[in-house]
């Protein structure tokens, strides 16, 4: 594949060497030669080509960085839904911190990790099962009465 339009560069150089001509002579000083000119043309249209070649490259890593972002997203199980599904479906789960967007009614939600929360020390020991009362008093759980467990009741 030709990186360089020869024809182009050419027509480019021959206009270079006609206007530097023409204010040479108008205003007087030093005209520029031909192979001047054509350098100055050869050298434009490599910066062209750089340029162009550096905005693929920019283009390509910016696809990247979204392309990563997304599979972020997508181990994560975040899932951009609206507000009342995620009320109703997914309250449980976290979301992303800034992720509403109040034009859509939108939220991105983390549907893989739920959240979870860490009871106070004051509540682990009412969680903590408490022996029976009738147990406390000797009865029988069963027929409460003192038979001691061992009734058919």
């Amino acid at each position: 594949m030709k990186k360089y339009n020869l024809h182009e560069i050419m027509n480019k150089a021959w206009r270079i060497f006609k206007n530097e001509k023409a204010a040479s002579a108008r205003f007087g000083g030093k005209s520029v030669s031909f192979a001047e000119a054509l350098k100055r043309a050869w050298s434009a249209a490599k910066r062209v080509v750089t340029e162009a070649e550096a905005a693929v490259k920019r283009a390509e890593e910016a696809a990247k960085r979204i392309a990563e972002k997304e599979a972020k997203k997508a181990a994560a199980g975040i899932v951009r839904m609206h507000y009342s599904q995620y009320k109703a479906e997914y309250s449980k789960c976290q979301t992303v911190e800034g992720s509403y967007d109040k034009a859509t009614k939108t939220i991105e939600v983390m549907t893989k990790t739920v959240r979870t929360f860490d009871r106070p020390a004051y509540t682990a020991a009412r969680t903590t099962r408490r022996p029976s009362v009738t147990a406390i008093r000797g009865l029988c759980p069963r027929c409460h009465t003192y038979c001691y467990g061992d009734c058919m009741a």
